[in-house]
């Protein structure tokens, strides 16, 4: 039978080569002897179950009984007493990788290097064996640290590969999608069922190569919000944001416009300036960063790029504009709290330099720019505030107007 030809890596795996990819399952065959023994464990499994459950049933008479005399003694209310009895979480928590599993994957990699995949149980069989034979360790105690470190890393790299690895094909990547989707619908419904939360997911696909297709999912018909509030059917709704979803990446022509985007980093630079130094009047000083911002709120912009100078966004160019904006963004510049010895010896600096400048001029350091005018005489403002009272007036009205509306 002649060999499949490798299927051709997904859209999304060629849009981003930075990002692992998963490998294709390797499926493992099982002999005669692996299904013989199989027969024979499920049928041993068997009646260990119906044993487990036998003692399970006793357990629930048991406390059942027990339940039944604590309320003849205490006179206290059923629900009240299972509850406080029976009261044990259904919410589970990721576990951490362990050194068996560690080692376990270990075994695993080495098996595929050499072209014998192996299933888990195998795995395991095998990883008993050597461990009671001797030639394999698995106390924590005996390994180096490096081994554990390697180990450790090794099998974490494992499960983020294999939980945010792109798909290798493009029909794995749909697949993916559609159960996903399915598992969210059900989640939806299930939680509808059990709290009443209502609630809809809308999902789908990044660019026009992928194999996916936007989808909805909703519980208790709640999709009908869109037609009863805003007059539009889902399915609009759901191509409008299709169409979005595939042109993001080519990137909105207003968000490059550089007027937008210098009012765009004086509002990112002002929301984490007065969030970070906790004073909701603050605003940013380029002029006078280090005295009024560093000194006085006790904070500083860290991840600002050493190749462009730190100037106010009207003076800055489009190219240094756009880079500023992008790192303000993802958070790359970032405003932090400065520490007590920093900011200890910041101030010292500035009160040398106040020290050295008034012994040098006699004057205190100033730290206002002083006018380009300075020195010289102004004459009045001829031609100013000639305006009739009447428009006086009205000017003065209209402004309190605006002021306070």
């Amino acid at each position: 039978m002649p060999k499949r030809l490798p299927s051709a890596p997904s859209a999304h795996a060629r849009r981003n080569p930075q990002k692992k990819v998963q490998t294709a399952r390797k499926r493992v065959g099982i002999s005669s002897a692996a299904k013989a023994s199989m027969l024979l464990k499920r049928a041993q499994n068997k009646v260990r179950l119906e044993a487990y459950d036998d003692d399970v049933d006793r357990f629930f008479a048991y406390r059942s009984s027990e339940i039944t005399r604590m309320l003849a003694e205490h006179s206290v209310k059923e629900a009240d007493v299972r509850k406080l009895l029976c009261n044990v979480s259904h919410f589970k928590h990721s576990r951490r990788p362990t050194l068996h599993n560690t080692i376990l994957h270990d075994m695993a990699l080495k098996a595929q290097e050499g072209g014998d995949a192996k299933a888990v149980p195998q795995l395991q069989e095998e990883l008993t064996e050597a461990v009671e034979a001797g030639t394999l360790v698995v106390d924590e105690d005996l390994l180096t640290e490096e081994e554990k470190k390697r180990l450790l890393d090794q099998l974490i790299d494992f499960r983020s590969t294999q939980t945010r690895g792109a798909r290798s094909t493009n029909k794995s990547a749909a697949m993916d999608g559609v159960q996903t989707v399915k598992r969210i619908g059900d989640e939806l419904v299930d939680l509808f069922e059990r709290t009443g939360i209502r609630g809809f997911a809308v999902l789908s696909r990044g660019n026009a190569d992928d194999a996916a297709l936007p989808v909805c999912v909703e519980s208790d018909d709640i999709l009908d919000f869109f037609m009863q509030t805003y007059d539009f059917s889902w399915g609009d709704m759901l191509r409008a944001f299709e169409m979005y979803c595939c042109t993001r990446d080519k990137g909105d022509k207003s968000s490059n416009d550089l007027s937008k985007m210098r009012k765009e980093i004086v509002t990112l630079m002002g929301q984490g300036l007065r969030k970070v130094s906790k004073d909701k009047a603050a605003n940013m000083s380029y002029d006078d960063y280090d005295y009024k911002i560093r000194e006085l709120k006790r904070v500083e912009l860290l991840g600002w790029p050493a190749d462009i100078t730190m100037e106010r966004p009207s003076k800055m160019g489009a190219t240094s504009a756009r880079k500023i904006r992008d790192y303000l963004r993802d958070s790359s510049i970032q405003w932090h709290r400065m520490t007590t010895p920093d900011h200890a010896a910041l101030v010292k600096k500035h009160e040398g330099e106040r020290q050295e400048h008034l012994a040098r001029t006699g004057e205190p350091l100033r730290r206002r720019a002083e006018r380009s005018d300075s020195g010289k005489k102004r004459g009045p403002n001829k031609g100013k505030g000639k305006e009739k009272s009447g428009e006086r007036a009205c000017t003065a009205q209209a402004q309190a107007r605006s002021y306070w509306y």
